[in-house]
């Protein structure tokens, strides 16, 4: 086989139809070595909570020495995606052990992870003209940059302009230093122990100031809800609508949102492209780099304006103002909040399934000696989407307690709209005569 065919069989692994499952990685062999040689942070998120850039301008003169601390310090640590999600694999097990042990989980944290980018401008610096013409050939819009992009779609006719909108590259913290001293590379380094992460950061700017000028340093930190969403400067969830690569994450969200609404499943080809200095299973992607100036206090004085002008609370202000509410519920299929397309009842241990039932359903039922056996099957059946399929068609033989249950009643879907109920609130609703008149009727509340 050619080195012609094997770029094109590698190139059809990017354009996959459906999830990646990482824990078969070993089925799929090809993947694993393209997460092998695929920087972190592409195709999933790190969920760190501190996160740290570092923008730098090449001293021409010492391309040698840049190029050796490239090879030497920057390379063997940058984090590749298959680090990254072993890494978050043995994380989780190690908070479950955690918890386990009763210990404190935020004694516990993960890896400290690593990126390292570079401009067109920095592989000019880099390569010699032919290998550069491999950059260059690459996109516009990289070789160009943002300030190129500015100019040709934004720009004005040299005019004073005050509109809040108008904020030309002179005018940015990063783009007004790096008119002297254009941005040659960008190190990203995110951990959620803020001390290791100072200490790696100083580590690695004493080194580059041998060889290079530190143009900026930004720091990020993640802003959360009472829920453990991450959440944007507003304070509305953000994120929501992210493309899925990964079966683990696809599955989670399919099992929480209604896809007819939004389907975040996606290929790798939306986010990867080849590397032309890289091997057969070498891929990469584009990095932008944007800090967004925000102005909560001006933003939190239009929703009132906005809520006073339309007669209604600032809550629905503020989700017509975004397009959500802030718990992420979407203003189209709902006007008010907390009103998820899923429930996340399906994420209820067995133990606290048996109490709802033992609690509610059994007792309109009467079947409270089989209460903690249809615990077994609901949990079963909506954690395992064959398994619920196979009940529907067939209940009489596919129930796992078949041969023990004394009634075979319908099982639900899978439910919906019942997320942000707690336990408490779903024992009243299962106590309610005219809501049950079967097992069917979670789903149809939920529905």
């Amino acid at each position: 086989m050619s080195n012609t065919d094997n770029l094109e069989k590698n190139d059809l692994l990017l354009h996959n139809t459906e999830p990646i499952d990482f824990d078969a990685i070993e089925k799929a062999l090809s993947y694993d070595r393209i997460f092998q040689d695929l920087q972190g942070g592409m195709i999933k998120s790190y969920g760190r909570k501190y996160s740290l850039y570092i923008f730098i301008n090449f001293d021409p003169e010492k391309v040698g020495a840049i190029k050796q601390w490239i090879a030497t310090e920057i390379a063997p640590n940058v984090t590749s995606t298959s680090s990254q999600l072993n890494n978050t694999k043995s994380f989780k097990q190690e908070i479950e052990l955690i918890k386990q042990q009763k210990r404190d989980p935020a004694l516990c944290y993960g890896k400290m992870c690593e990126n390292f980018f570079l401009s067109a401008h920095g592989y000019s610096i880099l390569l010699d003209g032919e290998q550069f013409k491999k950059v260059s050939d690459l996109d516009p819009l990289f070789t160009g940059g943002m300030k190129d992009d500015w100019k040709n779609n934004y720009r004005l006719d040299d005019r004073e302009v005050d509109e809040a909108w108008y904020n030309p590259p002179e005018r940015w913290d990063i783009g007004k230093a790096s008119t002297d001293y254009p941005i040659d590379a960008l190190i990203s380094l995110a951990h959620d122990n803020l001390e290791e992460l100072k200490e790696a950061a100083n580590t690695t700017i004493d080194k580059c100031k041998e060889f290079a000028k530190i143009v900026g340093c930004e720091v990020g930190y993640a802003i959360k809800d009472s829920n453990d969403n991450c959440v944007g400067p507003f304070g509305f969830v953000d994120g929501i609508s992210q493309p899925l690569f990964l079966k683990s994450d696809y599955e989670k969200y399919r099992n929480n949102h209604d896809l007819k609404i939004w389907d975040p499943k996606a290929s790798l080809a939306l986010v990867l492209k080849k590397d032309p200095f890289g091997g057969e299973y070498s891929y990469g992607s584009y990095c932008v780099w944007q800090k967004l100036e925000t102005n909560l206090q001006l933003f939190e004085q239009k929703v009132d304006e906005l809520a006073t002008k339309l007669e209604c609370d600032r809550e629905r202000a503020g989700a017509l103002t975004i397009g959500r509410y802030k718990d992420g519920t979407p203003l189209a299929i709902s006007d008010r909040s907390n009103q998820s397309e899923v429930g996340a009842i399906a994420d209820l241990e067995a133990a606290q399934l048996a109490d709802l039932l033992s609690k509610g359903i059994a007792g309109i039922l009467e079947f409270e000696e089989d209460s903690e056996l249809w615990a077994d099957e609901l949990l079963a059946a909506w954690k395992d989407e064959q398994q619920l399929i196979a009940v529907l068609q067939d209940p009489a033989n596919k129930l796992i307690h078949k041969d023990k249950l004394s009634s075979i009643f319908p099982m639900p879907d899978r439910p919906r709209g019942l997320e942000t109920l707690e336990i408490e609130k779903l024992q009243s609703f299962f106590g309610d005569e005219d809501n049950m008149q079967h097992l069917g009727g979670i789903f149809l509340f939920a529905s």
